[in-house]
């Protein structure tokens, strides 16, 4: 079983695709704003940790100022909701000179340290900064020669360290870092929860762009939708339109012009030489009839008359179509409408048949009788081109039909045939004027008129003509009249 290809409208493409494209740049944006304000504010973190060991690293000083600093940054950490809690460990001429009550059990930054003892040996340090005296040009402040800063797990929990060194101390700053960790894990779900409503309005931006984009090529397809022969007058109105499509609706436009006048002209030009030839075909019957009298019985002149008037009878059939067919053009087909029963005008048409018929058998379905109004005479006609095109493409010893049925609202004449089945590629083309069906076998007289003016007259009706079938078996042509003011018995 083959799969059902899913097609989407132009609109509906613009809309997934700007929605998709702008849906990554809006993923990659929370991805990279996360990442840019998760960098910032570690950054920012450093910066308060490097603050701290520049400003109390300037001198030597002795364990009670560590203390005091601690216990400084822990008022000021208790007392604010959004401050970290900083624990020192400080090391003085390569002894322990201070550690944080709060410092995380078994981390040990004397590793990161720089060994004191091989430093004073290979390295001329700056002499310390004289107390209680301020720092100047002559009383200089000890500078901070090494810094880096890591991150280290301790039972679970992060910290941030950092590690500085100004010849004679080193000290390590530890900052419990999970809840910052946290915080930026909310901001990072926060971004995340705003992109699906972000995607959501960036794809219903794109389905309004799309939308109002597209609103130029609807108009055109309406137009173009009401374009048939008796609508070749519709133009699009030019203003309003951007630049990109205004040429396209001029030229539209345009075309409509240059296709109703040739319409026109063609139109004209089949009623004026249908009108025409009546006359001079009228006075060549006239003349063959009377030499076809003046001729000897069964000479050779008789049967090149008769052949002549033949000919001219079926040239005087077509221009009466044509004459038809002008009318209906100009949507003034003239109806005489009376009441008939359709059962009496089929029983009329189906002796007419019969006659033409020879060995064919023919058979008259009527599942109800209608009484309808209708222009007697153009349904006859209507009736008549479609038996005759029966009788030409049918099987020479073929059966032939003709049935009556009401379905619904409407009246339904079908005619039937036997024979060869009307070739997939001519079905579009069997109501064109003067086109003719090459499947094989029957008469191939006739002008190529009669099922486009049977359509035509059945029109006029509010009605159709359609190919009902054509496999083989049967050639079916239903001709359909709605059953409006009509009477079935």
């Amino acid at each position: 079983m083959k799969a059902m290809a899913v097609t989407f409208s132009f609109q509906t493409k613009i809309a997934v695709l700007a929605g998709a494209i702008t849906g990554a740049i809006v993923l990659a944006a929370s991805v990279y704003l996360w990442k840019l304000t998760y960098q910032f504010n570690l950054e920012s973190l450093d910066r308060d940790i490097h603050y701290v060991a520049q400003r109390n690293m300037m001198r030597l000083v002795g364990r009670s100022h560590w203390e005091r600093l601690e216990e400084s940054l822990s008022f000021l950490s208790s007392s604010a909701d959004d401050s970290f809690y900083y624990f020192l460990w400080v090391e003085t001429r390569g002894r322990k000179e201070f550690a944080s009550l709060g410092w995380p059990p078994g981390l040990d930054p004397s590793s990161h340290f720089v060994d004191w003892g091989e430093r004073r040996e290979s390295v001329s340090m700056p002499a310390p900064p004289l107390k209680n005296q301020p720092m100047s040009e002559s009383n200089p402040a000890l500078k901070i020669v090494n810094k880096y800063v890591y991150n280290e797990y301790v039972e679970n929990r992060k910290f941030r360290i950092g590690i500085f060194d100004n010849f004679y101390t080193n000290l390590a700053v530890a900052v419990d870092i999970d809840l910052f960790e946290e915080r930026m894990n909310q901001l990072k779900r926060s971004y995340f929860l705003v992109a699906p409503f972000a995607l959501l309005l960036a794809v219903s931006g794109a389905w309004f762009v799309a939308r109002r984009s597209i609103r130029p090529v609807e108009s055109l397809t309406l137009a173009v939708e009401k374009v048939t022969e008796k609508g070749l007058d519709q133009r699009i109105d030019e203003v309003g339109y951007e630049k990109e499509f205004l040429r396209l609706v001029h030229m539209f436009n345009e075309m409509m012009a240059r296709l109703e006048k040739a319409f026109y002209q063609a139109r004209r030009f089949s009623a004026d030489a249908s009108h025409e030839l009546k006359t001079p075909i009228a006075r060549l019957q006239m003349e063959l009839e009377d030499a076809l009298k003046k001729s000897a019985p069964e000479s050779k002149d008789q049967v090149s008359y008769s052949s002549l008037l033949d000919e001219l009878s079926r040239l005087r059939s077509i221009v009466e179509k044509l004459t038809l067919l002008s009318s209906s053009d100009k949507g003034k087909l003239p109806l005489a409408l009376e009441e008939v029963d359709l059962g009496e005008l089929m029983a009329r048409a189906a002796e007419d048949w019969e006659a033409m018929a020879g060995v064919r058998r023919i058979e008259v379905s009527v599942e109800k009788s209608v009484r309808i109004e209708v222009d007697t005479l153009l349904l006859e006609q209507a009736l008549h081109n479609l038996m005759s095109n029966a009788l030409k493409y049918g099987a020479a010893d073929g059966l032939l039909r003709l049935s009556l049925s009401v379905e619904s609202t409407v009246a339904s004449l079908r005619v039937w045939n036997q024979g060869s089945p009307i070739h997939e590629a001519d079905k579009d083309k069997i109501f064109d004027r003067f086109f003719r069906a090459n499947s094989s076998g029957g008469d191939r007289s006739g002008g190529g008129l009669g099922l486009s003016l049977a359509r035509e007259i059945a029109r006029a009706h509010n009605g159709d003509v359609v190919l009902e079938r054509s496999d083989g078996q049967w050639t079916v042509f239903r001709l359909e009249i709605p059953l409006a003011q009509s009477e079935t018995v």
